[in-house]
């Protein structure tokens, strides 16, 4: 004899956890593409503009996505978009990934000159990740894929080399500060390309 099916609010409840930086009640959601998760206050908001997601239940799964939902009820918050510690746990996380990632390092042995380029690596890639978060801003909801990031960077004149900005993109997927948005895009060779979302 089969169980009751799950119903959302019964899967809310279930996945229901609790901030570390802040404290305060969420619910975790799973990516359904990506299996990443995703941090949400633990009630929907009705109205909320940016960084909402719909959830639903998938093969029992409780899943986020950035696309439209037939019911305004099953929208939710980003935490990140809510948490008061939000800002300094991402400059935590971003640091971090620069350290062990990111950052060019010059070896011991390598002469002053490479020393001094790799620091001044540093400011360069804030900057491109400053305007990579202001570009995908600027597309709203309807988010851009890594090639519109690159043509939007051409069209407005802002330096940076295709993988750098790709990379500093990663980062601030690692950051928290973009997200799968569960949708794709064609790129110009006819491939699947995630389209990316900010979170608030």
């Amino acid at each position: 004899m089969g169980g009751q099916a799950v119903t959302l609010e019964e899967a809310v409840a279930a996945s229901a956890g609790s901030c570390k930086a802040c404290g305060a009640p969420l619910t975790w959601a799973i990516h359904a593409g990506t299996g990443g998760r995703m941090p949400l206050e633990p009630a929907p908001e009705a109205g909320a503009r940016g960084g909402t997601f719909a959830l639903e239940l998938v093969a029992g799964t409780l899943t986020y996505h950035a696309g439209a939902s037939p019911a305004a009820a099953t929208r939710y918050v980003s935490h990140f978009a809510t948490c008061p510690q939000a800002g300094s746990f991402r400059r935590q996380r971003v640091a971090g990934y620069e350290r062990t990632v990111r950052v060019p390092a010059a070896r011991r042995t390598d002469p002053p000159t490479s020393s001094a380029a790799a620091a001044s690596a540093a400011p360069a890639a804030q900057s491109i990740r400053e305007l990579v978060a202001r570009g995908i801003r600027q597309a709203g909801p309807a988010g851009v894929t890594d090639e519109e990031l690159l043509r939007i960077f051409k069209r407005e004149g802002w330096a940076g080399s295709d993988s750098g900005i790709r990379s500093r993109r990663a980062e601030l997927v690692a950051a928290g500060e973009l997200v799968d948005s569960g949708t794709t895009r064609k790129t110009r060779h006819g491939r699947a390309s995630v389209v990316w979302v900010v979170t608030r």
